[in-house]
């Protein structure tokens, strides 16, 4: 079983909804190319995972997390360095408990277990198990730690269920995305919810998924709109309009907030590509964000101007050191003295990693 997948969400409609976000068609442009679906009857008769059917498979998904459960426990985690992907960050997530002690359901246990098992690939999946099991072994006294890890089970046997979800309907490719998968894509995503409903609680299920739902709604309707040609543009951004009331206000206004910026930014590249002046710059960021935003801006600029000074300094001497013929064992700490003279703590970890890239 290929467990690097299934440590990922099947957010059947994510990437389309990333797509979405920013005002684009999917499939505007690649219209010729093949679709990534079957869309034969019977394939998609096959591949149909009703209610009933993720029922019936919840058994198999249950024992699954069950066995991982028991393997994880005969693991010691405590003496271990973390996955190299997770040192010098820190955790998301977490547990908290009411005034009785239980455990408060919320999408802070989600994260938390996310966080971990975003590692598969650098450890086993019993090994971030223990590491999940144990935390919550040290961090919770009963009866909050019983439920934290019937929990995990469940949360376990979904993720098992969602990879089989993910064999049964195959690989999804939004750039080949046309309107003839839309009743494909409300299938799998119901199969996906199914999923959720048939390992987990109602309670967690809401505290888990409810924004993550109501957006993944909310962008199968706003595909079934754009690519309804019975509709004139002016019915579509009428629905659409109507639909913006299926997301969660704080993600309305996450939106409004993402459109604003966006067209903010295009009108100060269009300033500066014409060369406008630093009062010209002002002026619009101060129509935009108010004084204090203008000026907040203002000394973001700065700070880049100086970060990116200092990058370039660094990178310049580093390069000097890379030619200067010294050995891999002797150039490592000299670069690492020379990162330190130019750069605090935090910002060494984000030299780093951009390193890795430029290096890659």
């Amino acid at each position: 079983m290929n467990y690097l997948k299934w440590t990922l969400p099947v957010l059947i409609i994510a990437s389309i909804a990333a797509y979405l976000w920013q005002g684009g068609d999917p499939a505007s442009d690649v219209a010729a190319m093949p679709n990534s679906l079957d869309q034969s009857p019977s394939n998609s008769s096959a591949r149909k995972f009703s209610a009933a059917k993720v029922k019936e498979n919840a058994g198999n998904a249950s024992m699954v997390a069950e066995r991982l459960l028991q393997e994880a426990n005969k693991i010691d985690v405590s003496n271990t360095d973390l996955p190299s992907s997770l040192r010098g960050t820190e955790v998301d997530g977490g547990f908290r408990v009411d005034d009785e002690g239980n455990l408060i359901v919320e999408i802070g246990i989600k994260r938390y277990f996310d966080y971990f098992m975003a590692t598969v690939g650098e450890e086993s999946l019993a090994e971030i198990t223990a590491r999940i099991h144990r935390s919550i072994s040290t961090q919770l006294q009963e009866p909050a730690r019983s439920q934290a890890l019937a929990i995990l089970q469940d949360y376990l046997s979904y993720k098992t269920a969602l990879y089989e979800l993910e064999q049964q309907y195959g690989e999804f490719n939004p750039m080949s995305f046309s309107e003839s998968q839309i009743p494909q894509l409300t299938e799998r995503l119901d199969a996906m919810f199914n999923a959720r409903r048939a390992h987990m609680s109602d309670s967690v299920v809401e505290a888990f998924f409810a924004e993550e739902e109501a957006i993944d709604r909310y962008t199968l309707e706003r595909l079934t709109v754009m690519h309804n040609s019975g509709l004139s543009e002016a019915e579509k951004a009428n629905k659409m309009a109507q639909l913006e009331q299926m997301l969660p206000e704080h993600v309305r206004e996450q939106r409004a907030e993402a459109t604003q910026y966006q067209r903010y930014a295009a009108e100060e590249a269009r300033l500066k590509n014409n060369n406008a002046s630093p009062a010209e710059i002002h002026q619009l960021r101060a129509q935009e964000f108010g004084e204090e935003g203008a000026a907040r801006l203002a000394a973001l600029d700065e700070k880049r101007a100086a970060w990116d000074q200092r990058l370039q300094q660094y990178r310049a001497e580093k390069q000097q050191l890379e030619k200067s013929g010294l050995s891999e064992q002797d150039l490592g700490p000299q670069i690492n003295e020379l990162r330190a003279r130019h750069f605090s703590e935090v910002e060494i970890r984000r030299v780093k990693a951009l390193d890795r890239i430029a290096d890659s």
